[in-house]
């Protein structure tokens, strides 16, 4: 139970860190037009 909770805590981080990557990348397209 634990190694999977663990499993799902590092899922949602990763995810986490992407939806910020491409937020940033879309802030970024959004100066340059």
């Amino acid at each position: 139970m634990k190694f999977v909770s663990k499993k799902a805590r590092e899922a949602n981080e990763a995810r986490r860190k992407a939806e910020a990557e491409l937020e940033r990348e879309a802030r970024l397209l959004e100066l340059e037009k």
